[in-house]
């Protein structure tokens, strides 16, 4: 039962809940609350309902698999939607059935049972190990049952969302796509909410509550809708969200998309991009991965390949960015690059091949990743690096058995000198050397 059940409870299509209580002001409070809650709940699924059918009748003239993927994440898009109403009404219902609940009534008129409509195993997604080891997570969610994984998946996107690392990346995609959906779905709802158009929304934010925060989230999330779309229609290959992070970075936000299915390919590749980089920069839609994934398909067709576009740290914003030339950034990049490659290496299907890949900034924090935070790949790529601070030999990466590290740079690149012209935070020359 969902949202109309809910209208119906507190338009009066039930009995009363007791004799006495069709004139008690709080209960009335109580039912008016109640019905324009689930009125506006109503009207909502019915918007949904409509963009469903609109899209759907778009679905015979999709020929290629590319524009059929786009259509298919728009109908997933407001499947999301439509479950995030009923959730949202839900969490409302039931706060509303505890205050009548609460209420006291005469002892010779006995309160009727009131049950609120419950979602078949629904539940306030506490046991979702946030935190928790990669194999642990794993551990978990492989004992749950389908139906309450779509659940999880379903109602609680934000926690599934926290407890990333352990869970398949196309699951993980599914719950990552909805928490963007919502960014993108926001200014419409301020401005349904405001009676106000879209645009004097986006216009004006900061008259609407969408000013900072708000509206970077908005931005960062058409740009990774539209880096997903763009990556699929150029690789016409699957694409999934792997990390979706808007807060992070006070709100600039970390991401990942991937061209395939890490958990599933025989070779994958994580590309983590340098400076003047972020999720707003529009770089996961570029040609990094894109060419990459084009070409190491070309080279090996025997083997499946999965390339992920890593934008999962604080890049420096530009070449004059003082960061850039300290390894504070890097070093805490290298922490959250090291957690997500070795989590890809748990949820991983039999045996695979990892190469990780940094250019310019992106190689310090690749390097720092392997060399200090223990990530495990069989090959490292570091091109136009300036340095590595924490790793001074090839074994310091501790790669996997039979691994290589391999190191380009091209002599115009002013990059290649900060390792030899800059000082670390710590007062330390940044280490740079050349493997052959």
């Amino acid at each position: 039962m969902g949202v109309r059940s809910y209208q119906a409870m507190a338009d009066g299509s039930v009995p009363p809940l007791t004799t006495s209580a069709s004139s008690d002001s709080r209960l009335a409070g109580h039912l008016m609350t109640a019905s324009a809650v689930t009125q506006a709940g109503a009207t909502r699924l019915d918007q949904i309902a409509a963009a469903t059918r609109a899209i759907s009748k778009m679905a015979p003239a999709a020929k290629s698999a590319s524009s059929q993927r786009i259509i298919l994440m728009d109908l997933r898009a407001q499947v999301a939607q439509a479950m995030d109403v009923v959730q949202s009404s839900q969490h409302r219902a039931t706060a509303l059935a505890t205050g009548i609940r609460a209420m006291e009534y005469p002892k010779d008129a006995p309160v009727l049972p009131l049950d609120v409509p419950q979602t078949p195993g629904y539940d306030t997604g506490a046991e979702i190990p946030v935190g928790k080891d990669a194999k642990e997570v794993k551990q978990w969610w492989d004992s749950l049952p389908p139906d309450k994984k779509a659940q999880l998946l379903r109602d609680w996107p934000d926690k599934v969302g926290q407890a990333r690392r352990g869970i398949p990346v196309a699951d993980r995609s599914m719950a990552n796509t909805t928490i963007m959906q919502r960014d993108i779905d926001r200014p419409d709802e301020v401005a349904a909410a405001r009676g106000v158009t879209k645009d004097e929304v986006l216009a004006h934010p900061e008259l609407y509550g969408m000013a900072g925060p708000m509206m970077d989230r908005y931005n960062d999330a058409l740009k990774t809708r539209d880096a997903l779309a763009q990556t699929a229609e150029r690789t016409d290959a699957l694409t999934l969200l792997q990390v979706c992070e808007p807060e992070a970075f006070k709100g600039d936000g970390r991401a990942a998309i991937t061209i395939g299915n890490p958990d599933q390919a025989d070779n994958t590749a994580v590309v983590v991009p340098g400076t003047g980089n972020s999720v707003g920069s529009g770089w996961m839609g570029g040609d990094d991965a894109v060419t990459l994934y084009n070409e190491a398909k070309a080279a090996d067709p025997a083997h499946s390949t999965s390339v992920v576009a890593w934008m999962g740290y604080d890049a420096p914003d530009s070449p004059i960015d003082p960061r850039i030339g300290t390894t504070g950034l890097a070093h805490q990049g290298g922490q959250l690059l090291a957690s997500d490659v070795n989590a890809l290496n748990v949820t991983h299907e039999g045996a695979g091949h990892m190469t990780v890949l940094g250019h310019s900034y992106g190689s310090t924090t690749v390097a720092d990743a392997a060399a200090g935070y223990g990530m495990h790949t069989d090959d490292v790529v570091l091109v136009g690096s300036p340095g590595t601070d924490m790793a001074h030999s090839a074994a310091d990466f501790h790669l996997n058995e039979g691994g290589h590290l391999y190191v380009g740079a091209a002599s115009s690149d002013p990059v290649m000198q900060l390792g030899a012209s800059r000082r670390s935070g710590a007062g330390n020359w940044v280490g740079s050397f050349t493997w052959r």
